[in-house]
């Protein structure tokens, strides 16, 4: 099931996102401290993103980060996008 993004999570996730990338874990005490939010706002929107494949969660218990597979530039996407054409 895919989540209605209102403006309110869009922003939440937004600050989360900021705090993330594909090569490091980060883990939800450091988000936490970076984005001014509760732990379980935090946790649920992180479990949110990683049902929709936007984020991983380390099986070793190291945090979160993007999904690598998932995750591409935008120009990366747009020249994708303009060679099918």
């Amino acid at each position: 099931m895919r989540l209605r993004n209102v403006r309110r999570g869009l922003l939440m996730r937004s600050r989360i996102l900021e705090n993330l990338n594909k090569d490091e874990w980060r883990k939800t005490s450091n988000i936490v401290e970076k984005v001014s939010i509760t732990s379980s706002t935090v946790l649920y929107h992180l479990r949110n993103m990683e049902r929709e494949d936007v984020v991983e969660r380390s099986p070793n218990g190291e945090g979160w980060r993007f999904t690598p597979i998932q995750q591409m530039e935008l120009t990366e996407y747009l020249t994708k996008k303009s060679r099918k054409k």
